[in-house]
């Protein structure tokens, strides 16, 4: 009776572990970058160059789309074209751009063409590619919105607190910024972090130096320098905050690379063919991504349960595989949306392992039992964010609420085994 049991079991994680390699990657359709999205065929192609198309808020679908994108370019050498159509809302997750980002500054040959209204994580993801290309009558700003986060209304001085978190974005993306492989002039670097911080105030003006004269972006102090020299400036014009840049202004200012007629013009800018410019088609994964989002405290909690079940159940049976089985769609759900890696989930099953060598092998010797709780709380930990040591303070703020919830996940696990 042991035969079949053993057998079905081994084709029950065959068929998992083949599940989920099929997630990671996906067919590649011709795209033509004249015609959206919806009106797309499905003609396949050998990419060499691969677009992903957003539009509206960049919600967990989108982002593991990105990174799924992303990881494919770097296998294929493909370059990638971010294709941002009214896109970017109130809502996104911040520490999943922050992930995109770090992915995004770590490819090669990216390209963003941004057409109507792009704002929030849509335009952070145009301020960090290699190149930006604006199409006529496109609006590109307004990265973090003017209005204060509750846990900021809340706080003692929230006016303080305010300040505080909007000085840490403006640093955050200031190191960002000098981390770009094409650093932006002074101008457009102005530009950029006055999107990142609504209490910039910039104004462009005309300056006339030597008999010359040049558009400029200054705020009020630099202004107020700039006259005490004696320059002559004129033509001043108030920008808005939060900041929103015209395409017009993205190019005169150098934070853009051109302004476009079309996004089909890009294939001629850039010198693609195109007929080797493809897209992802969305997989099951990214279908289900969502749901594994909402489920994804559950699924830890229920497969540590499991798992502790298997403990008091002897031989290897139903519960066993799926604690597993829940515990690997947790971790999943991170690696598809860029926070985990493979090393995370490696760490993370080696952990389970060296608890089952403490309870099952080596009973008493409490080191396979410590070590292995350590790559547990360390490899939940790291697959919730994308740095190991926090660099800022958003990245701090980041750290200490994935503390939080590690802490309760383990408290909700340690009350419901007690029951």
């Amino acid at each position: 009776m042991s035969v079949p049991r053993k057998s079905t079991l081994r084709w029950l994680w065959f068929a998992l572990v083949l599940s989920l390699l099929s997630a990671c990657g996906g067919p590649v359709a011709r795209v033509a970058l004249d015609r959206p999205p919806s009106e797309q065929g499905e003609q396949a192609v050998e990419p060499t160059v691969l677009v992903v198309s957003l539009t509206g808020k960049i919600g967990t679908v989108e982002m593991a789309r990105c990174h799924r994108t992303l990881r494919e370019a770097e296998q294929r050498g493909c370059r990638v074209v971010f294709r941002l159509d009214n896109a970017g809302s109130q809502g996104e997750d911040p520490g999943g751009l922050q992930s995109l980002l770090d992915r995004l500054q770590q490819s090669e040959g990216t390209i963003a063409v941004l057409r109507g209204r792009v704002t929030f994580s849509a335009a952070a993801i145009a301020l960090f590619c290699d190149k930006a290309y604006c199409l006529n009558g496109a609006e590109w700003g307004a990265i973090v919105k003017p209005e204060m986060e509750v846990d900021v209304l809340l706080a003692q001085d929230p006016d303080s607190a305010a300040n505080r978190h909007l000085d840490s974005l403006r640093e955050m993306f200031r190191a960002r910024l000098e981390a770009r492989r094409n650093r932006l002039r002074p101008d457009a670097e102005r530009l950029a972090l006055a999107m990142a911080d609504p209490r910039v105030q910039l104004v462009a003006l005309t300056v006339r130096e030597g008999g010359l004269e040049r558009a400029r972006v200054l705020d009020q102090q630099e202004l107020a320098g700039l006259r005490e020299q004696g320059a002559d400036v004129f033509a001043e014009t108030l920008l808005t905050r939060p900041l929103m840049v015209t395409a017009h202004q993205a190019e005169e200012f150098g934070l853009s690379s051109g302004t476009l007629q079309g996004f089909d013009q890009l294939a001629d800018v850039e010198v693609i063919d195109r007929a080797t410019m493809g897209e992802l088609r969305e997989n099951w994964a990214e279908h289900m991504v969502a749901w594994l989002e909402l489920l994804q405290p559950f699924l830890v909690i229920a497969g540590f349960l499991l798992l502790l079940l298997e403990v008091k159940t002897p031989g290897f049976a139903l519960p066993g595989l799926l604690g597993c089985v829940f515990l690997g769609l947790a971790m999943f759900h991170s690696y598809l949306v860029g926070l985990a890696e493979i090393t995370e989930i490696l760490v993370f099953f080696l952990g389970l392992a060296a608890i089952a060598v403490e309870i099952f092998l080596l009973p008493g010797t409490v080191v396979f039992g410590l070590v292995g709780f350590l790559c547990l709380v360390l490899s939940l930990l790291l697959s919730q964010q994308s740095f190991v040591l926090p660099s800022n303070s958003v990245e701090e703020e980041i750290l200490l609420w994935n503390l939080l919830n590690l802490v309760l996940l383990f408290v909700s696990v340690a009350v419901l085994t007690w029951l």
